[in-house]
């Protein structure tokens, strides 16, 4: 399924949200993380800044936490 969000994090971390609303966090093709999350207004026409926000500390707090 084709992602509504994508980002690079750090050359090393691509994170994606699916339009089912599912998070991934993934490092050379291993899956660190996979999370649902909510899609305001269904993201019909993209998602939402606070959703991205809320996506992007979620990313951010899991990958600064690994190994801890």
């Amino acid at each position: 399924m084709r992602p509504i969000w994508q980002s690079k994090l750090d050359t090393i971390y691509d994170c994606t949200v699916e339009r089912t609303g599912l998070l991934k966090v993934t490092k050379e093709n291993q899956v660190l993380l996979e999370r649902e999350v909510g899609l305001s207004y269904g993201a019909t026409f993209g998602p939402d800044i606070e959703d991205v926000e809320f996506w992007q500390e979620m990313i951010l707090e899991f990958i600064d936490n690994q190994g801890k």
